[in-house]
């Protein structure tokens, strides 16, 4: 695939496979990396190649792929004026999500999240790093099978990491999700994980580094 900006080149003829439950792409700010999460979720066009899902092309004339994802990019913005507990209703609503199972799933990840005490707070009103977690936490509310990610670390509080990877390690191990993260932030290597990939885009190519 290959992404340009005019005659600038982003995205240079690049092949990658993410095959396994947890694939990071890792990369210095300014590389491409969310030009491609933004390419995979639809808000940019690239100028040539292809993309697949689970061995599908993606016709992104037909956005019903995306219904077994969670994208957490910066496009679109959020309604910062609305409450979380209203930000909440309007995703269940476009989601269609109104089982008993739903809810009890939610209410684990309106916790998980700590945000059961914000919930009549606007989003304006938040912190950066729980802001953070409010998009985090609506990429997971219509339980998808695969996460795809742009800097998720980024800005959230250092000590809440942690708990996030603990909480990708268990979906990816026990309930067999799968994640796309993009990340600059070298220090998560640290955390074992395991059934993962590290790609590292540079120089608009991509290079692995599989373990």
């Amino acid at each position: 695939m290959t992404k340009k900006y005019g005659s600038n080149i982003i995205l240079n003829d690049i092949s990658i496979q993410f095959n396994k439950n947890i694939s990071f792409l890792f990369g210095d700010n300014g590389t491409g990396k969310s030009t491609l999460l933004n390419i995979l979720a639809g808000a940019l066009k690239y100028n040539s190649g292809s993309i697949y899902i689970n061995d599908k092309e993606i016709d992104f004339k037909d956005n019903s792929y995306k219904r077994n994802i969670g994208f957490l990019i910066d496009y679109p913005t959020y309604p910062t004026q609305f409450t979380v507990k209203e930000y909440i209703s309007l995703l269940n609503y476009i989601y269609r999500n109104d089982t008993k199972l739903q809810k009890s799933y939610q209410e684990n990840l309106i916790t998980f999240f700590e945000l059961d005490k914000y919930q009549n707070l606007q989003i304006s009103e938040l912190s950066t790093g729980f802001v953070k977690r409010v998009k985090l936490l609506a990429t997971m509310l219509h339980n998808p099978n695969l996460f795809i990610w742009d800097e998720p670390f980024s800005g959230i509080d250092k000590n809440f990491i942690p708990k996030l990877v603990n909480k990708i390690k268990a979906l990816s191990l026990e309930e067999n999700k799968f994640f796309l993260i993009t990340t600059h932030i070298s220090e998560i290597k640290s955390f074992d994980f395991t059934n993962s990939s590290e790609f590292i885009l540079e120089n608009k190519k991509i290079s692995s580094d599989n373990k």
